[in-house]
C-alpha cells in the first residue's frame, strides 16, 4: 500500500513569524501582570484576546490542514517518521517536547497534547512541534519560565520566552 505523500502549504517562515508575536503578547502580558497593571483574569484575558487576533491575522497564511493535535509523543513520533523525517532529529523533537512535558507537569500545568505543524522551508518539508498547555488561570511567571526553559537545547520558539 503506497503512503499518502504529505505536502504541506504553509510556510516555516510565517510560523515561525506567527511564534514570534504570540511570545511576545505572553511576554507584555507577565510584565503587566508583575507591575500591577493586570491582575490575574485581565492578563489572562488580554493574552486570550491577543492571541485570537495574531492567529486572525496568520490565518490566510498558516493552513489548518497542517496543523496536526497528538495525545502522545509516541503517536507524534509515529506521525512524523511516517512523513520522512529524519530518526535522529524526531529523537531530539520527542526528547525536547518530553522535557518541556515533565517540567509543565511538574509545575502544576495540564496538557492537552502536542502540536505540530508541517511547513515548507527553501522547498524542503519541514516541522514544528510544541507542548500545549491548557490555561485556565495566568500561571505563575516562574513555573511558566522553567516549562519554557526546560530543554537543554532550547528551539527558536524557546528562545522568544523571557
Amino acid at each position: 500500500m503506497k503512503r499518502k505523500v504529505i505536502k504541506p502549504k504553509t510556510r516555516f517562515s510565517d510560523l515561525v513569524e506567527f511564534y514570534k508575536e504570540v511570545k511576545a503578547m505572553e511576554n507584555l502580558a507577565f510584565a503587566r501582570l508583575m507591575a500591577g497593571i493586570f491582575d490575574e483574569d485581565k492578563a489572562l484575558f488580554f493574552l486570550k484576546q491577543k492571541k485570537r487576533e495574531i492567529e486572525n491575522k496568520y490565518s490566510k497564511m498558516l493552513y489548518e490542514e497542517d496543523k496536526y493535535i497528538f495525545p502522545s509523543l509516541g503517536k507524534m513520533r509515529k506521525f512524523l517518521e511516517k512523513n520522512g523525517f529524519v530518526t535522529g532529529r524526531i529523537n531530539e523533537s520527542v526528547k525536547h517536547e518530553s522535557a518541556h512535558y515533565r517540567e509543565a507537569l511538574s509545575n502544576g500545568f495540564n496538557i492537552r497534547g502536542f502540536l505540530c505543524w508541517l511547513a515548507i522551508d527553501n522547498g524542503k518539508k519541514d516541522y514544528i512541534c510544541s507542548t500545549q498547555i491548557a490555561a485556565y488561570k495566568m500561571p505563575a511567571y516562574d513555573a511558566y519560565k522553567k516549562a519554557s526553559n526546560a530543554p537543554k537545547n532550547l528551539s527558536i520558539i524557546d528562545r522568544m520566552a523571557v
